[in-house]
């Protein structure tokens, strides 16, 4: 809320560019355009309103079917007066439950605006390719293709003219404080929970135990408990969840490889190739970003696994303990099938990793070779007048980023 009012003058801006020449749309075909985006933002607005709201409902009747009878309040608070009267009481609840629905009707609002503005730029990209396809008949409007090209893509274009108001770079960096305050907010009632978890009075303990045992691992062939240590639990699962993630990476790659080498094949390939020597130094500038960045991410990532492996190597294979806990269909007491599965255990570990390291570089290297593009189309661009021949060379190369991205 209190961002909302600090920026209420940039949202008028912000709101203001998509009401305006050139972002304003005209022809019919655009208007249809406009209408399928506001159409999807406002079902998913409604729909996130609906979501929030139920949550509120449920957290109400809930806490109105079993705190209100026992004199308790929704949520623990320290007050500077007694509200053990009926009236203090009722006011103090009433003041809880109002300010859980004023702030999720606050949360709907703020985070409306936000996804709504960003949709919207993705619906001027697509009003802008509308335009680009028809200026073969209406050459006329290349103006305003190039100042509705300039208002959404200045923050990447860094070394263009500083002519008009970047829509993007301002949606960025109006509502960055915002964002981030959400996601530190996020993250401390994930930390939160977690902590909850393991503090947990025996018989809520038993009852996930049993629910896991029976959901996971098939309680009659599991007869040791896997919550008798909470570091166990949280280790096991801090560990699960990276693992499933690589292997669905992995997945991923292998289903996309062609898509992978159709992206490769754009950028290797004219217009999108660099072909001067200030394109290829753009190139070279961000292809060594990229390197540098896969470098530092693969050796935090190896180092990780390596410190975790010495210290389970210092600590459990000498008490002959795996490094996470885990059912096997079959006994390991003996020293040879321990110390396989013991290494097995530590491969999948560096493996998943590595699995890691390789999607996530290609993923972000394909985004930074993105922003190269717009480096190069930038140069261009502006050597439009020296070279003859280069604006259909320079639409090519905006259609294939529409394609990249």
């Amino acid at each position: 809320m209190l961002s909302m009012l600090m920026n209420r003058k940039n949202i008028a801006i912000l709101t203001n560019i998509l009401t305006e020449k050139p972002c304003k749309p005209l022809e019919s075909n655009e208007m249809e355009i406009y209408h399928k985006f506001d159409k999807g933002v406002q079902a998913n607005t409604i729909h996130y309103a609906i979501l929030v709201e139920t949550t509120c409902v449920c957290i109400t009747l809930t806490s109105l079917l079993t705190d209100f009878r026992k004199r308790m309040l929704t949520f623990r608070a320290w007050l500077p007066y007694d509200y053990s009267l009926p009236f203090l009481y009722y006011i103090t609840y009433a003041h809880q439950l109002i300010s859980l629905i004023m702030g999720s009707v606050l949360h709907v609002a703020c985070d409306g605006l936000i996804c709504g503005l960003l949709v919207h730029i993705c619906c001027q990209i697509k009003i802008l390719e509308s335009r680009l396809r028809r200026i073969a008949r209406e050459p006329d409007i290349l103006h305003d293709c190039i100042l509705q090209h300039n208002r959404i893509f200045e923050f990447a274009l860094k070394e263009m003219i500083a002519f008009n108001y970047s829509l993007a770079f301002a949606v960025n960096e109006k509502f960055r404080f915002t964002i981030t305050i959400q996601f530190v907010v996020s993250t401390l009632v994930v930390c939160f929970n977690l902590y909850q978890l393991t503090r947990t009075t025996t018989t809520k303990a038993n009852y996930l135990k049993l629910h896991i045992q029976l959901s996971t691992y098939c309680s009659k062939y599991r007869k040791d408990n896997i919550l008798d240590n909470p570091d166990d639990l949280s280790d096991n699962f801090c560990i699960m969840l990276p693992m499933f993630i690589s292997c669905y990476k992995m997945l991923s790659l292998l289903v996309n490889h062609k898509n992978i080498v159709k992206l490769t094949d754009i950028l290797t390939r004219e217009p999108c190739r660099p072909s001067k020597p200030n394109e290829i130094e753009i190139h070279y500038k961000f292809d060594k970003g990229i390197q540098v960045n896969t470098l530092h991410y693969a050796t935090l990532g190896l180092v990780t696994c390596t410190s975790i492996a010495f210290i389970s190597l210092l600590t459990d294979f000498g008490e002959g303990k795996l490094t996470y806990r885990a059912w096997v269909p079959f006994e390991y007491s003996s020293t040879i099938v321990f110390c396989i599965l013991y290494a097995h255990q530590l491969i999948c570990l560096i493996m998943g990793a590595l699995l890691n390291v390789a999607c996530d570089g290609l993923i972000c290297g394909l985004l930074v070779h993105i922003c190269c593009q717009f480096e190069i189309l930038a140069y261009r661009l502006r050597k439009i007048v020296l070279y003859s021949g280069t604006l259909r060379n320079c639409v090519r190369q905006h259609c294939n980023i529409f394609r990249l991205v």
